[in-house]
């Protein structure tokens, strides 16, 4: 049991894991929305969160950074990281900036779901009440036929 226990609280933690760069720890939510701000970001938004123009150009003639897995991302900060223009404080305040980001939905059904004027936390929504209410009803109509078969009334 304890062996369990060891694995399981091992698994969560490697789950939650986290990458340090330049000394300051990104969570993987962090991670993923500073590369998102480092790759769409624009001179302006650069300087607005306390980076300079040459962070800027040093970081822009890198783009676009990988970001489809999680082992790119954490490569891409690490390429950030380890750039000369880049220090320390500078990691900070792009983890900072990490917050402020709204990653746009990247669907298949973006354009679908948007001319509905539904959004897509709405439809996964919408989807799992539906399947809730005919697991519901799955579950129901086999208690009363067991219960149906119990008491001889097949």
């Amino acid at each position: 049991m304890k062996k369990i226990i060891l694995l399981l609280s091992l698994l969560f933690n490697l789950s939650f894991a986290s990458g340090t760069y330049d000394t300051f720890i990104f969570t993987d939510q962090e991670e993923k929305y500073a590369l998102f701000f480092l790759n769409t970001a624009t001179s302006s938004e650069f300087t607005d969160i306390g980076l300079s123009v040459a962070d800027y150009n040093a970081m822009s003639a890198l783009r676009p950074f990988p970001s489809d897995t999680p082992a790119q991302i954490s490569s891409s900060l690490n390429t950030i990281s380890i750039n000369s223009n880049i220090s320390g404080p500078d990691m900070k305040r792009i983890r900072e900036a990490s917050y402020r980001i709204d990653i746009p939905d990247h669907s298949k059904f973006t354009d679908i779901n948007s001319s509905l004027g539904i959004k897509q936390s709405d439809i996964n929504y919408l989807s799992a009440l539906s399947g809730l209410l005919i697991g519901f009803a799955f579950a129901f109509f086999l208690i009363y036929s067991i219960v149906n078969i119990s008491r001889n009334k097949a």
